[in-house]
């Protein structure tokens, strides 16, 4: 009867679940976020041992099995991870949660909540060579990750020079123009 109940239960929490979607990086749309507003609602459900099961060890599988199906759509999302992590913590297993942020990091790199939270932990074991590790890895992730948007915009700065130069070429512009024409020019120069 309880497993009957509880799966009644379930279904309220997974039937609005879309599970056929490819975990792409978050756009924070409307969808998404009820997407994930569904996620966490059924991962705490199932922190609530509503089968009221006896091993603690069988309630601990099916939450971490509820996060790895989460995973599968909501894999770019630092939250469900910190949330995954931050769960084997209270259940005093930071091996494991060390593990889970990690793995993390190593999806999503430039994630500061998954770096500072590994490398807390790591400095709260003791570990500082993993925790100055994690920061250097970081710092080197987002000093390449700024470089390559610099050069981006320099691209795109550059191209639009050329076109401004190309439509100012164009427009075979002489000494004497009216200022209806100077003004656009002005307004063009100051877009560009």
């Amino acid at each position: 009867m309880t497993a009957r109940t509880a799966l009644r239960e379930m279904r309220l929490f997974t039937d609005n679940i879309n599970t056929n979607m490819v975990s792409l990086p978050p756009k924070w749309s409307a969808n998404e976020l009820a997407q994930l507003d569904l996620w966490k609602n059924y991962i705490q459900w199932e922190k609530s041992d509503p089968l009221q099961l006896e091993d603690d060890t069988a309630v601990m599988d099916r939450v971490a099995y509820t996060y790895q199906q989460a995973f599968l759509v909501l894999r770019l999302y630092p939250e469900i991870w910190y949330s995954f992590a931050s769960y084997y913590l209270e259940l005093n297993k930071p091996e494991k949660s060390l593990s889970i942020l990690k793995q993390g990091i190593e999806i999503m790199p430039t994630s500061l909540l998954l770096n500072f939270s590994y490398a807390e932990l790591c400095e709260s074991r003791r570990q500082l060579d993993d925790a100055r590790q994690a920061y250097d890895q970081l710092v080197t992730t987002l000093e390449k990750n700024i470089e390559e948007l610099k050069a981006n915009a320099k691209q795109q700065i550059d191209k639009l020079h050329e076109e401004a130069e190309v439509e100012r070429a164009s427009l075979n512009l002489s000494e004497d123009i009216d200022g209806e024409v100077r003004e656009q020019l002005r307004s063009r120069e100051k877009h560009v």
